[in-house]
């Protein structure tokens, strides 16, 4: 009963990935240049999750259908690789969600590479093919390093949730990021607990063997599918099904109002979304030039773009969701 629950675990992470990458492939097929650094980060998070998934779906049915239980150095390198790229690739693709956000895509780098760098000192120096770690000095360094940077990265975490919180991010980004933030959390817990059990020899050969109580599938299902309905509502539908009969005011109204934008940006916004010139926009409103890029680059920094083929992707995403 418990392999029978943890491999429908695995087949259903692995199925809800592989349908959010799909999609991914559709809207990148169908827009190549509208796609957002938000986008882009979200799928970078995507593919991790994918990877692993099918590690683990691919070592789980190779020790329970070949009872192969060792696993060599590569993939010992590999295992903690994956495992120190996911917290990191969702806070990327946090950094992108809002204003304000470039230190923590520099957090970010440091932890990745202070996690995945110890990990792969331990996995070719220290740990034998079943993850103990006979050397008792660097039993200690694995079980304190990698608990000292599992609990930054949820504080981390934890900062820049809330930060977004705060900025007044769409329903749909809010959503998001509270249902995997959560469910990472717990995730990366338990990788921390399991990681520090394995090098103490908990489990023998097989933590599976001794039926542990294996999180992993159910927590990476959810992730998948948040990730999945994220995806397909604010790049997927808009694209795909766009609605051209919505008021176009009401359309860039709706966004103003999501990301905070005072009025002169909400009218310089509007004239934007229609595809007018700056200096056009400065006729309009009676400003200087200087003043209308000021305003859009506050723009593009309260919305996380860097372009108008972004900016308007994002005004059609939400109109989208808020429909």
């Amino acid at each position: 009963m418990y392999i029978s629950v943890v491999f429908i675990g695995y087949i259903c992470a692995l199925f809800i990935a592989m349908t959010g990458i799909a999609l991914i492939g559709l809207t990148i097929m169908k827009s190549r240049t509208e796609t957002t650094d938000a986008f882009k980060s979200v799928r970078n998070f995507s593919f991790a999750i994918l990877a692993f998934c099918l590690w683990h779906f691919f070592y789980y049915c190779r020790e329970n259908l070949l009872a192969i239980y060792e696993i060599g150095t590569l993939g010992r390198v590999l295992d903690y690789a994956l495992v120190g790229v996911i917290m990191p690739a969702w806070l990327f693709a946090l950094s992108h969600f809002g204003s304000r956000m470039a230190w923590l895509r520099k957090t970010v780098l440091g932890l990745a590479l202070a996690g995945v760098s110890a990990g792969i000192v331990m996995a070719c120096a220290y740990t034998d093919p079943y993850y103990y770690i006979k050397n008792e000095a660097a039993r200690m360094f694995n079980m304190i390093f990698f608990a000292a940077v599992g609990s930054m990265t949820l504080v981390v975490c934890g900062v820049a949730a809330v930060k977004l919180l705060r900025q007044g991010i769409s329903v749909l980004r809010r959503n998001y990021l509270l249902v995997t933030s959560m469910a990472l959390a717990l995730w990366s817990v338990n990788q921390t607990i399991l990681n520090i059990q394995l090098s103490l020899g908990k489990f023998g050969i097989s933590a599976w063997q001794v039926e542990r109580f294996e999180p992993a599938g159910p927590l990476m299902s959810i992730i998948s599918f948040a990730t999945l309905l994220f995806i397909f509502k604010e790049d997927f539908s808009p694209i795909y099904f766009p609605n051209e009969h919505q008021n176009v005011e009401n359309q860039v109204k709706v966004v103003a109002q999501e990301f905070g934008l005072t009025e002169r940006e909400f009218e310089i916004l509007a004239l934007l979304y229609e595809g007018d010139t700056n200096q056009s926009i400065a006729d309009q409103l009676v400003i200087s030039i200087n003043t209308v890029k000021r305003h859009i680059q506050n723009i593009y920094k309260k919305l996380s773009v860097s372009s108008r083929v972004e900016l308007v992707h994002v005004i059609n995403s939400q109109n989208h969701l808020n429909r």
